[in-house]
């Protein structure tokens, strides 16, 4: 495992990698970041909403600027951000392919995703490995709150899933700060579970799951205890960069966002970048 203390808080990286870690900003570098922030948001303000994140920016810039990629696979890619993201990479970087996965594409989405020519829209469920191969060998995979939703396939499957295919993950996650271990959130107790999420028991996909853990649901072929559009689990940082570490991926990127979730505030979103250490030599620029 990388040098990297088990409470995922304190980062000593590997001094041949170069870790980057976010550090204190002066005040000239902090007005110089916004200032290109609003440069950004102004030259593609048709891509963006509301909830279009700047972790998830950073990630994505920080991405570009440090490493060659030109094929990129945005997974989960269009609820509450119709493909912004993507959108955004073809708008400022112009890589030569961008594949976009999902499963609930909308006419709105399809139709700015028409408007980037290298963009390719796929509909159908990332997790299917018939999916997998028609999105291919690509040099970066973008996963963007997806990994604490995903149960049969597990997040680590997935993640192991992918890492034949990719060079690069880029991860923004809702990481937990609940417990020691990742855990299964439906294994909390009830109280815990509605304190850590930020989510209400009787929201109708909550109130159906409750009600029926064990019913199955045909759209995604599971019993309702593991759908995908609830809150599955609380991943600490530490197995997540320990999961990568085991696959051959090194963290080159780590950074805190803005964000809590949950009453109790257990929930905090969090930036990576991963890179496979046999191609570190080739993708660093």
């Amino acid at each position: 495992m990388s040098n990297i203390e088990k409470n995922g808080e304190k980062i000593i990286p590997k001094p041949e990698f170069g870790f980057q870690r976010v550090v204190n900003q002066t005040t000239s570098q902090m007005i110089s970041r916004k200032n290109q922030i609003d440069q950004d948001l102004n030259s593609f303000s048709s891509l963006f909403i509301d909830n279009f994140q700047l972790i998830k920016k950073d990630v994505i810039d920080f991405a570009f600027e440090k490493l060659r990629l030109k094929t990129i696979a945005e997974l989960g890619c269009v609820w509450g951000v119709n493909g912004a993201y993507s959108r955004y990479i073809s708008g400022k970087y112009s890589p030569s392919r961008i594949v976009m996965v999902d499963a609930i594409w909308n006419e709105f989405a399809l139709a700015e995703c028409g408007k980037h020519p290298c963009i390719e829209t796929l509909d159908g469920d990332f997790c299917n490995t018939e999916t997998i191969g028609k999105v291919g060998k690509i040099d970066a995979v973008i996963f963007f709150d997806l990994l604490l939703h995903l149960v049969n396939p597990d997040w680590n499957s997935v993640l192991r899933m992918y890492s034949k295919y990719t060079s690069c993950f880029m991860i923004v996650n809702p990481q937990y700060f609940g417990t020691d271990t990742t855990i299964r959130l439906w294994d909390l107790d009830y109280d815990t579970y509605f304190q850590s999420v930020p989510h209400s028991p009787t929201q109708k996909s909550y109130a159906r799951t409750i009600a029926n853990p064990y019913e199955y649901d045909e759209s995604q072929k599971k019993i309702l205890r593991d759908v995908f559009y609830v809150w599955q689990w609380g991943i600490k940082n530490h197995d997540l960069i320990d999961l990568m570490d085991r696959l051959g991926f090194e963290p080159i990127f780590l950074k805190r966002g803005n964000i809590a979730y949950g009453k109790n505030r257990m929930f905090n979103d969090y930036g990576f970048i991963f890179v496979k250490r046999s191609d570190m030599p080739q993708l660093l620029i």
